[in-house]
Order: structure tokens, then sequence, then C-alpha cells
């Protein structure tokens, strides 16, 4: 049967009519965007607006609107849907903290799929690296300012532990009332390891694990933070391995690394805190003291206990198959609380206090006073001065005779001399052994060398009975194993015009404890090549033995005058001055007694056959123009 077009008309509006009261309780999202129903209501629309305006505008246009809204939200649920499955995971909670959902990248990282956390408690993710108060801390700024944003260690579903940057927001209704948590986080494990990885070579000794002098430096400078709360005293140990380059040289670097990781696992053992033990040098430890006591007197009795147990634990042998290696160590201690000093002050307290322990022989404990500052502010000063003594004209060479048993002058002694220009005259005990402790003495060494080898040329010259004079001079270690040492004296030698053989070197036994076969092998070709003679210095002081006596080729021996002051009241003294008498000359070397100063002392030694000498009873260190006017012409 044909229906009129009237009747036409109100079933499809009445069909439009449904579809839209349809769609309002189905929801847009559930509608395809060019569904066949979609195109009956546009058709429809389109011929109410031709056949009844009125329709349409009463009717028709409120529904159309509401259709264009109804997909417009299903944009934005699209959109939100689309952002919320990122690679950030997202869990929501409701008001009471249990999960209503979970994205993707939740369960790519948690392990967890979302039908497994639904309806339970964030709490389940929660790792031992954080303890309670640190949750109930980030409870209760969420619920003073609606948020929380930071690093937090969390377990995955296998038990793995891994760290998130994470940000907790709160989602409220039109009341105000709390209805949902949202949860971001993003997986940084690999982040943070790579961080860790940087600090740990930063700040972390590579042979041993221990932490290094950068963290020293920054916790040092922590704990004097916390001394000056709660005013406990805390203390600084600076150990250094006494012989540990002998080790090295002889057993080789391999063996070497293997003793420090067996010193650093001892200090672990004795101190019980790794983060507390630092190697800041090839051989040096630092161990930091905490807990000493707020009493000074009993902290500082505890501060001896724990060196004492730490100086005995490092002094038992140590097993390095096939060897077995026995070592000592030196300790200097600083004990402080609050900010009495800086950190790095108080670094170098201990390392004054240390290198006063290796002054005295090493293998012992000495504890930093103020006195041992002033010395070395001492010090540091005079080297200072030093460096300009010799482009100031500060530095001479006095000359002392020396003579045979008829007191006729058969040489001279150059002997340097340091006058400053307001200390006075500086004895060279004091300012030798400073340069030799900073390398000066190749310097001062080298000036004093061309001076005697410019005055022995002008001796030479002179036409007087000074141009017979043997000069000698006294070379430094250092100064001798300088590579161009032997280069440099054949130098002098033909610019001034001197007599290699009026030329005596005198060099200290403590030349023969190191390369010994580098060191003869230069005392020989001196004597090949140059022709200049070769004396050992302080003989009877070191470690002197036949072996090494017979193997370097000295021509003389001075026999040092700590003994030679002693024989005359000390039969032990005068019996070794005998024996080294004898031995020397049983190996065919001259010898020379120095520091004579007595007629007691003379008589003694031509008893024994000494036949040259040099001392105070013949002539004092005198300057060139003095020197010459009281010796031969």
């Amino acid at each position: 049967m044909v229906k009129s077009p009237a009747k036409r008309l109100v079933l499809v509006l009445t069909a439009s009519i449904f579809i839209s009261e349809s769609l309002l309780m189905l929801g847009l999202s559930f509608m395809p965007e060019q569904s066949m129903l979609s195109n009956i209501l546009l058709d429809s629309i389109g011929l109410v607006i031709l056949t009844c305006p009125a329709i349409y505008f009463f009717v028709f246009r409120p529904i159309t609107d509401y259709v264009k809204q109804l997909q417009t939200a299903r944009n934005e649920l699209r959109v939100t849907a689309s952002a919320f499955e990122t690679h950030e995971a997202i869990m929501i909670t409701n008001s009471h903290q249990k999960i209503v959902r979970v994205n993707q990248a939740f369960e790519r990282i948690t392990g967890y799929k979302e039908s497994e956390v639904l309806g339970k408690a964030p709490e389940m993710f929660h790792s031992d690296r954080h303890s309670v108060q640190f949750h109930e801390k980030i409870a209760k700024q969420i619920k003073s300012i609606g948020s929380w944003d930071g690093e937090m260690w969390c377990v995955r579903k296998n038990g793995e532990l891994y760290v998130k940057r994470a940000a907790i927001s709160v989602i409220k209704n039109n009341a105000g009332d709390v209805i949902n948590y949202v949860h971001s986080f993003v997986d940084i494990t690999k982040e943070k390891n790579a961080q860790d990885e940087i600090l740990k070579l930063a700040f972390q000794d590579q042979l041993t694990g221990l932490s290094n002098r950068k963290l020293l430096q920054h916790e040092l400078t922590e704990r004097l933070g916390i001394t000056h709360k709660n005013q406990e005293f805390n203390a600084l140990l600076l150990l250094d391995i006494d012989y540990f380059k002998t080790l090295n040289d002889t057993l080789g670097h391999d063996y070497g690394d293997k003793f420090l990781i067996e010193v650093a696992n001892r200090l672990q053992t004795i101190v019980g805190h790794k983060q507390f033990i630092y190697r800041i040098g090839g051989d040096e430890f630092v161990v930091l003291l905490d807990n000493l006591g707020v009493n000074p007197v009993l902290a500082q009795e505890n501060l001896n206990i724990w060196a004492e147990r730490i100086r005995e634990a490092l002094s038992d042998v140590y097993i390095l198959p096939p060897f077995e290696h026995h070592a000592v160590a030196s300790i200097g201690t600083c004990i402080f609380t609050g900010h009495s000093r800086p950190a790095k002050e108080l670094l170098k307290c201990a390392e004054i206090a240390m290198y006063e322990a290796k002054g005295h022989g090493g293998n012992r404990v000495v504890h930093f006073d103020q006195n041992m500052k002033a010395g070395l502010e001492k010090k540091a000063s005079l080297i200072a001065d030093l460096h300009s003594a010799i482009s100031s004209d500060q530095l001479q060479l006095f000359y002392q005779v020396q003579v045979d048993g008829s007191h006729r002058p058969i040489g001279v002694e150059a002997l340097m001399r340091w006058k400053h220009p307001t200390l006075g005259m500086i004895p060279p005990s004091q300012f030798i052994a400073i340069a030799e402790e900073s390398a000066l003495i190749v310097e001062l060494g080298d000036w004093g060398l061309e001076v005697a080898c410019q005055q022995l040329g002008a001796w030479r010259s002179s036409g007087t009975e000074r141009k017979n004079l043997m000069l000698a001079y006294n070379v430094s270690a250092k100064q001798f194993k300088q590579p161009n040492f032997v280069d440099r004296l054949e130098t002098l030698i033909h610019r001034y015009d001197v007599d290699p053989a009026l030329l005596k070197l005198e060099l200290t036994e403590t030349l023969a404890l190191d390369n010994l076969d580098y060191v003869i092998a230069k005392m020989h070709e001196i004597k090949a090549r140059l022709g200049v003679s070769l004396s050992l210095d302080d003989f009877g002081t070191g470690y002197s033995s036949l072996s090494y006596l017979k193997q370097m080729p000295f021509d003389q021996v001075k026999i040092d005058q700590g003994f030679i002051r002693g024989m005359t009241s000390d039969s032990g003294d005068a019996s070794l001055v005998k024996t080294m008498i004898d031995m020397s000359k049983n190996l065919n070397l001259q010898v020379i007694a120095e520091g004579v100063e007595t007629k007691e002392e003379f008589e003694l030694l031509e008893k024994y056959g000494c036949a040259n000498y040099q001392g105070y009873l013949f002539g004092r260190p005198l300057p060139i123009g003095e020197f010459e006017k009281v010796t031969v012409h």
C-alpha cells in the first residue's frame, strides 16, 4: 500500500527522532562515521528543510546541533584514548587508592597485565630502597598541594628493581572532592646506571674500588658540617706505604697492584665502613674516623687505638703467590670537630704528620700539632727564597783546605753557602736538605759545579802554586743521575780549560741504593772519558759494604766526621775508624778524614795510617778572596 507524502514525512520524522534518541542513549562513539542511519537522518533533514522549514527549525535543528556536539566529544575521546596509550606509563587510582586503569606502557615497564593489578593498591610495587617515612612524605605533599614528582625505586613483576621518574596528581569533581589519582612515570634505570657509572669513574679508584680524593674532599666538607652540629670529634688518618717503590721495582707493577688491593681489603676489614676509606694516590690511603666522642681527651685516646690497630694490621706479612712481602706504613693523623679548619687544610695537616712519621724512619703514627705546621711554613718560605737565590747572587762557594800528613795543602773542597738578604748566612745543613726534597738540588748543583770549574781554570792560568791544588766538589745523587750530566761536565771542563786530573767529584753512598748498574756504568764513563777522579763521601754512615766498594770505581774514601769526633773518647769509634782505613788500603783506595779539629784526633789518625786530612785544625771554609790570602801562593 502506497503512503501519501505527508505520511511518509511523519514516518521519516518519527524514525529520525527515534534514531536521535537512540544515539543520545548509546553515545556517539558507537555510531560509525558514515553509517546508513546517519545517511537516513541527513536525507530526512534535507527533505524536511524542503517541505516543512518550521519542523526543521523547531525539531531537527536542535537534534543536529546535539549530534555535532556528540561528534566533537567523540573526537576528543579518541584523542584522549590515543594520549593514554603513550610511551609514558599511566596508572589511575580511585579516591581509595585502588587501581582502576593502566595503559600498555605500564604493562611493559612493570611486567603486570591490567587484569593483575585492577583493584589493588600501588604499594604492591614499592621496594625496600625507600622507608615508610619516604612514602608518608609523598602522601603528605599530595594532600597539601595536589601533586608530587620525583624519583622512586620500585619492583617489577619478576622481582627486578628499577627506578622511575614519576609524577602524581589528583583529579577533583565540581564539589572539590578527590575522585582519582593519576600516576605517570618513565623507566630511567638505564639512564641512572649510566650516571652511576660516570660517578664511579669520577669518584672511585678503579684498582681498589675505594673512593678517591675528589669524593674525600666532598664528604669531608659534609663531615665538617655534621661535627659542627653534634660537636663530636672526627679524625683523618693518612697512610703511606713505606718502600712501596721497591716492591714495584723488584716484583713488577702487577704484584704492586695486588699488594694495594690487599691493603684496601685490610683497611675495610679493620674500619668496617668502605665509604670511609679512600685511595688518594699511588700508595696513599685515607681513613675517615667518625664518632670519636665529644670529650677531646677520650677522642684522642680512641684515635690512638684506631691508628695503632691499623698500623699493626698493615705490618702483617702479605701473601702474593709465589712471594711473601713484608710492608709497614707511616701514618699521620689530624683530629677535628666543627669548622676549625677547611677540608683541604685538614688533609694537609694529616700529610704533614705523615711525612714527620716517614722522617723518623717510618712504621709509626704521628699526630699533627701546630708546631709541625710552623716548621713546614718556614721550609716553604725558604724554598721560595731559594728559587731566586741563584739569580740574585746570594749563593757563594767557600773553600776549605785539605792537607797531607805534613800539613801541606794538597787540595780544597768547594762548599756551598747561602747568604740570605734578611736571614743572613743560612747553614748548609738547612738549605741543602730542603733543596734535595724540592728537586732544586739539581739547579744548585749545576751552578756550583760551574763555579768550581771556573775557579780551577782561573788557578791553572794564574801561574801560582794553587794551580796544582785538587778541587773536590760534592755531587748529589739527583744531579749525578741526570741524563746529560757527563756531557755537561765535559762542556765545563773545555769551557774553563780545566785539568780534569785536578777535579774530584764526591759522591754519597745513597747513590748506590737505586739502579746500581747504571751508576757504575756512568762512573766508569766519567773516569775513562774525562779523567776525573771520584771520592766516596761520608764513608761509614750509609750502606758501605765490600761488595759494592769493589764494584764502584772510587779513587778515594772520606771518613765521616761523626766517627772522627768520637774516636778519642770512644774505643768503638776508634776501632771502626782503624778498620775503615785498613779496608780502604786493602782496596787500593786513598783515605781522607774530614772534621779533624784537634791535635789528638790528627795524631790518632796518623797512627792508624790515614794520609790526608780536612777540618778546622787546618783551616775553616773561606770565601775565595780570604782563602787565597791564607793558602799557598
